[in-house]
């Protein structure tokens, strides 16, 4: 007997196995958060030590995003083929062992390789993630499932800047890199045990058809599905035309606009992860609280992202997405202006308007996810949001190689920030007609 999976998959309820999922791919991108930011929590520390300056830190920064960017597309490339689970496990297993490895470098050179190959393992576990909760979510519940596994991003970095601040003055920086490989380590071991493969791939893999059925009857709680039932999917096939189809005519102005929107939005997002804990040290901050200025970036970023999934929902997308662009370019301008003019906040001053600018540029990568999902159609969606995602990493590469440079130049903290604040206003430019 034929059955439509996605209709059984609706109508089942919850459940403790969606739960499940939920939890073990949310923590792991927590995780994932906190080793995409560890190099820049580090960076005070590792400069001191090896008595390096930001120029020559930049390009170790880039590493690990040209890393993600590669591995985003790679990854998910392996996902549709084998799978998200082994897939996503792969990915796990392969970053937690560089982040590890990446406690033995002894220079920048080292760390810069390390950090390359960590990156493709980042990169390459959030869009089988994504996927992966997707896939298991009923419909009514699938968007909040995707928005809590990207707003894990910024818990990760919250949870890392305080773990570090603390860390590092007592047991110095290695450490943090030492407990970012153990701990995915332990969780993809879980994972291997109790993480289940999602229905809407083994659908599509006729010698998987009893396993499926396995996990539909497990969701269930019973055994309703036999032996002799098969599972088919109704869910339109992908569009076949990659980047020819995004920039077919039709859609041509929407993928330009939001690829430069991304490309903006991730120079302005990573120049404030990358370089926040130099530029709070270099104002003369001590270094645990210029690391603990990345967890008020972090803690605001999650308030700003869950805040413009909810105003993105009620007002519209692309005018929510306005709002928090202009809004944070406002906070960095009138910060770059009070550095220009030689005001030195003190640690609560200073806290203040990173907690803020957190909310919204985070607040704009997340609202740039959801302009995408409701300006692509179904036939090209995944295609869409991937390329643009991979080539705004380009963005955040850009602002790890140009950061140490401006930051190195006098007044460079304001600078830095009016470069950021040129980069959300033409985000703002580029998607205000979306």
């Amino acid at each position: 007997m034929i059955r439509d999976l996605d209709e059984a998959l609706e109508t089942l309820p919850f459940g403790r196995l969606r739960v499940l999922v939920l939890l073990l791919v949310t923590s792991i991108i927590v995780l994932d958060g906190f080793d995409i930011q560890l190099a820049a929590l580090a960076a005070p520390a590792m400069l001191a030590e090896w008595g390096l300056d930001r120029v020559a830190f930049g390009p170790v920064l880039a590493a690990s995003l040209a890393g993600m960017a590669a591995g985003t597309a790679l990854g998910g490339s392996i996902g549709d083929r084998i799978g998200r689970r082994p897939a996503l496990i792969g990915a796990v297993l392969f970053f937690a062992t560089m982040t590890a490895l990446s406690a033995l470098a002894t220079g920048p050179v080292t760390l810069g390789l390390l950090r390359l190959a960590t990156g493709l393992g980042l990169g390459a576990a959030v869009p089988n993630a994504t996927a992966l909760v997707a896939e298991w979510m009923p419909r009514r519940w699938r968007s909040y499932a995707v928005m809590l596994v990207i707003v894990a991003v910024p818990v990760g970095g919250m949870l890392g800047a305080a773990l570090c601040a603390w860390m590092i003055p007592a047991f110095g920086w290695r450490a943090c890199f030492i407990l970012g490989g153990v701990a995915p380590v332990l969780l993809a071991l879980i994972m291997i045990i109790t993480l289940p493969e999602s229905p809407q791939f083994l659908v599509t893999r006729d010698d998987r058809s009893n396993h499926l059925r396995h996990l539909v009857n497990r969701l269930a709680g019973d055994n309703r599905f036999d032996n002799v039932t098969i599972f088919r999917t109704s869910a339109p096939t992908p569009g076949k035309g990659g980047v020819a189809e995004l920039l077919s005519v039709p859609l041509r102005a929407i993928t330009w606009h939001l690829w430069a929107g991304f490309f903006a939005a991730m120079l302005a997002l990573y120049g404030c992860l990358n370089w926040l804990p130099v530029l709070l040290s270099g104002l003369g901050l001590p270094m645990d609280q210029a690391v603990r200025g990345s967890m008020w970036f972090n803690l605001g970023g999650v308030a700003g992202a869950l805040l413009g999934a909810w105003a993105g929902g009620r007002f519209g997308s692309a005018r929510c997405l306005s709002a928090l662009c202009l809004t944070g370019a406002f906070i960095l301008s009138i910060a770059a202006i009070a550095l220009a003019l030689g005001h030195i906040p003190g640690v609560t001053a200073a806290m203040v308007p990173v907690l803020l600018a957190g909310g919204a540029i985070l607040g704009v990568q997340v609202g740039l996810y959801g302009l995408a999902a409701a300006r692509y159609p179904t036939s090209c969606r995944a295609a869409g949001i991937g390329w643009a995602a991979t080539l705004g990493r380009g963005g955040a590469v850009v602002s790890a190689l140009a950061g140490g440079w401006i930051l190195a130049q006098p007044l460079g903290a304001a600078l830095w920030l009016g470069v950021l604040t040129l980069a959300l206003l033409y985000c703002w430019r580029a998607v205000r007609t979306l």
